[in-house]
């Protein structure tokens, strides 16, 4: 009948709508090795008559046969419980009269299991679940996996042996292992022990108790007593319900300390030497062979070889190999041991000859014996050998290039001492007298160190040269040193390009010379121009120093000519230095520095042959002319005059010029009123220049560009100097004779005269001095203007020098007017040539008398008159100073 109805069940579904009907396997944990009931529920929406799954065991879930039971929610129910393939446990519970379970939720049956040993969570996942109900169906709507938990301890060891190698018998060497606990409860381990525990021992320190996920390290020292190879076996006892025991293997090699030992030897290349052996041993030794391979570097002394103060009895033979290594033997007749436990055994000498550095000496097929003759070598060790020798190191050759028969080419020779002994240079020798060195032998050069060597080249004569240095030293493989040497000599016959300077516009010529040490006839070569300049050929022309020669002149291509100059009587050139030819050139383009180069350069000796040696290049600047220095303001700073002035477009530099007359012209070829060269700065000081009437000075300032070029003339600056007296009136006559921005009215120029109390001027039209200013207390009062060129009268309290500062500008046109006596006052301008009185009177239009204010008695005293047609007086006269002339007639005078 429950087949009947499983079959149902699996192949006759209906669709129906049901509630929640789901199957979960409870979850549950316990020790390892423990029994548990595990509890299958139902929790459902619906009556159901059947229920049905299948679950996966792992090998560590036992199922413990008949433990599966129904629970109380069970009527008639029937439970078949079986193992399916031996691992999968499948449950039916069924009623054989279609009874529907009791209740809506809880456990349905129950069974057990017996767990394992290996620590962790298994699940038990529900397979083929069936929930039927009455009619065939299948109610279920999900199922849960329950999981078991094996909680117990799990050691794990990090490795299963220690290998302790050799150690000597007598010491001691510590290996360690872990011990992990993968487990999830607390492991314990009851003890450690090594069996046998002859040689190994466990060190303390180990825990006793590991958590889970944690571990405890422990140290096994070794301490062998006796030779030979030692095996032991620790064990672990713990509470691992499946590994009780867990195993490390031991393993060891005791041995007793009998080594030999090459020492290290140092000595010289080119010297005997002895090589020593040592032997320290635990054990008697009573004999002893091994063979030596010695570097090629070392030759071994025939019958050389000796034993030491610890010899007992014993004997030694040496004897070279077929493959050149040295065998040494030592032995005992009667099998005595070698006396000590330590020490040099013996002594091998040996010829030393090679290069500086340090190379092995290797024992090899190293044998100790004892008194039963066992090879009891433990280990053997290699030496070096350390030659000290120089190593001499330098370039293999030199070249000094090619030098004037007038010059000598100086190279600073460096040699250095690569090699780790001192570096004797005794000899430094050339095969050809025109190469040579300057030093002196011996020349000594530490190990790691250099030294410099002048070395020259010289000859008399043109051509090309070769030598070779010789260098002698106690370097052992490079002896002689060799360096090889080469150098050209030539008679300077040179074509140069002048450097030439230009501005837009302009035309200039471009100077080629020769310096010439050969008599030359004739030259050619092609000039090379930049594109802002433009070649007159028609203007080139060969200079003085041309004697009837004639000169070819050929544009070749947009920017290069070629030049041939030649005699047909073979004339020479004169001279041995100085432009041979002019080139004619218009400048456009832009500002900029241009190169002027050769090509093609024969210069034609008197024997036909081409002298030329080399060629310099010139360079054009195309210069830009500096704008005229504008707005100089003149300070008076004590006795020192400042100058001050704006920065000027092109101008890097300044010059300044100074001259006594306000005509002077600034010497800009050769400079002789220059007083300042290429100044660089925006103000300039002339020191002890102000308050001399006896003598005034005048500035010119002109830019100079980065080319050279200088620009305009600025406006003339100048210091004029008059001399005041205080008699009993006190006045004074004086021009104002330079235009000073801070002096514009007659209140202005009294301020500017020390001790001054008024300024008038003489009226023409009324004979007399109107007053313009006055001083009351401290303040001046009057606004009259004032005028470049004018006279005023000054009064001063006491005797001063008036110093004037500021642009000179021309004198105005005096109008000269003729009422009662006919006087007027005037002043010479700058720019008259005018020295007497009487000439000053000829040169206006109807004068009769030339006067000058005398202010020592405060009158007019006569410098020259007319009498008739004629004139008499030769007073001197001055520029800027005022004079009173009398005219029979209106008129004026421009001052010229």
């Amino acid at each position: 009948m429950f087949k009947k109805y499983l079959t149902l069940i699996l192949i006759f579904i209906p669709v129906f709508t049901f509630g929640q009907n789901t199957l979960t396997v409870a979850d549950m944990s316990s020790a390892s090795g423990d029994t548990v009931t595990i509890s299958v529920n139902i929790d459902n929406a619906d009556p159901f008559v059947v229920c049905q799954l299948s679950l996966f065991l792992n090998d560590e879930l036992t199922y413990l046969e008949g433990s599966a039971s129904l629970t109380g929610r069970a009527v008639d129910h029937s439970l078949s419980a079986n193992l399916v393939t031996g691992d999968s446990l499948r449950l039916l519970a069924y009623s054989a009269n279609n009874t529907a379970f009791t209740g809506n939720s809880g456990s349905v049956l129950t069974f057990k299991l017996i767990l394992g040993t290996i620590p962790g969570n298994y699940n038990l996942i529900p397979k083929n679940v069936i929930i039927g109900n009455d009619v065939s169906a299948n109610i279920l709507t999900g199922s849960t996996t329950g999981t078991v938990t094996i909680e117990t301890p799990d050691i794990d060891l990090s490795t299963g042996s220690l290998n302790y190698t050799r150690t000597v018998v007598g010491n001691t060497r510590n290996l360690s292992f872990t011990i992990y606990n993968t487990g999830n409860t607390t492991l314990s381990i009851d003890s450690i022990v090594v069996e046998p525990a002859i040689h190994y021992s466990i060190t303390p320190g180990w825990n006793s108790t590991i958590n889970s996920s944690s571990q405890t390290s422990v140290t096994v020292q070794f301490a062998p007593i006796v030779k030979g190879t030692l095996d032991a076996t620790v064990r672990v006892y713990s509470d691992d319900p499946d590994e009780i025991i867990k195993s490390v293997q031991l393993s060891g090699l005791g041995y007793k300390i009998n080594e030999l030992h090459v020492n290290n030897l140092t000595t010289r290349s080119g010297f005997d030497t002895t090589l020593t052996v040592r032997i320290n041993n635990q054990e008697d030794i009573t004999g002893f062979q091994f063979d030596l391979d010695i570097p090629s570097s070392m030759t071994f002394l025939n019958e050389s070889e000796e034993l030491t103060s610890r010899s007992n009895g014993h004997q030694i033979s040496a004897n070279v190999l077929a493959n050149g290594d040295v065998r040494i033997l030592a032995h005992s007749i009667d099998q005595n041991a070698f006396v000590g436990m330590d020490g040099d055994v013996a002594r091998i000498g040996f010829h030393v000859d090679g290069l500086g550095g340090t190379y092995s000496i290797n024992p090899v097929n190293v044998i100790l014996t004892n008194d039963s003759e066992e090879n009891v070598v433990s280990d053997s060790y290699n030496g070096q050998l350390n030659i000290a020798s120089s190593d001499i190191q330098s370039i293999s050759t030199i070249n000094f290039g090619t030098v004037s028969v007038f010059d000598t080419s100086n190279i600073a020779l460096t040699i250095s001492n690569n090699g780790n002994d001192t570096l004797f240079i005794n000899n430094f020798t050339s095969n050809n007298t025109n190469f040579w060195a300057e030093l002196s032998l011996p020349m000594v050069i530490n190990p790691s160190q250099q030294s410099n060597v002048s070395t020259f080249f010289h000859s008399d004569s043109d051509g090309d040269f070769t030598g070779k240095f010789k260098i002698r030293s106690n370097d052992p493989d490079e002896y002689p040193f060799y360096i090889t040497t080469s150098g050209s000599a030539f008679i300077p016959n040179i074509l140069i390009v002048e450097d030439t300077t230009g501005v837009k516009g302009q035309n200039i010529n471009i100077n080629l010379s020769i310096t010439n040490n050969e008599n030359f006839n004739a030259f050619q070569f092609d000039l090379i121009v930049p594109v802002c300049l433009t070649v007159n050929l028609s203007s080139c022309q060969l200079t003085s120093r041309a004697q009837g020669h004639s000169l070819s002149k050929t544009q070749i291509e947009s920017n290069k000519y070629r030049f041939l100059a030649y005699s047909t009587n073979n004339d020479i050139f004169t001279g041995d230095s100085g432009p041979v030819l002019q080139v004619n050139c218009d400048v456009s383009g832009s500002p900029g520095a241009y190169t002027l180069s050769t090509e093609n350069q024969i210069i034609g000796g008197t024997d036909g042959q081409n002298v030329f040696s080399s060629a310099v290049n010139g360079t054009f600047t195309l210069d830009t002319i500096p704008s005229k220095v504008e707005n100089i303001v003149p300070q008076i700073i004590g006795n020192d005059l400042k100058l001050t002035w704006q920065t000027t477009s092109g101008a890097a530099t300044y010059n300044i010029y100074k001259g006594t007359t306000t005509g002077f012209v600034p010497d800009k070829a050769g400079g002789s009123n220059r007083v300042a060269t290429n100044h660089s700065s925006l103000n300039w000081t002339d020191t002890g220049v102000i308050g001399n009437p006896a003598i005034n000075y005048f500035y010119i300032i002109t830019g100079v560009s980065s080319g050279g070029s200088e620009g305009e003339n600025s406006d003339v600056i100048g210091e004029f100097d008059f001399q005041l007296y205080s008699p009993s009136t006190g006045y004074n006559t004086i021009t104002f004779v330079l235009d000073d921005p801070n002096i514009t009215t007659a209140a202005e120029l009294g301020a500017a005269i020390p001790n001054c109390t008024a300024v008038k001027a003489w009226d023409a039209s009324t004979q007399g001095y109107p007053s313009l200013a006055f001083k009351i207390g401290e303040q001046w009062f009057g606004s009259a203007e004032i005028q470049v060129g004018k006279s005023y009268y000054v009064n001063v309290t006491s005797q001063c020098v008036l110093s004037c500062i500021g642009t000179v500008n021309a004198f105005p046109e005096y109008s000269l007017l003729c009422p009662s006596t006919g006087y007027n006052t005037i002043a010479i301008p700058f720019t008259n040539n005018l020295t007497t009185a009487t000439q000053l009177g000829e040169n206006i239009p109807n004068c009769t008398a030339v006067k000058e204010w005398d202010p020592s008695n405060q009158s007019y005293t006569s410098l020259a008159f007319k009498i008739e047609e004629s004139w008499l007086g030769s007073a001197s006269i001055k520029c800027g100073y005022t004079y009173y002339i009398n005219v029979t007639e209106n008129g004026s005078w421009d001052g010229n």
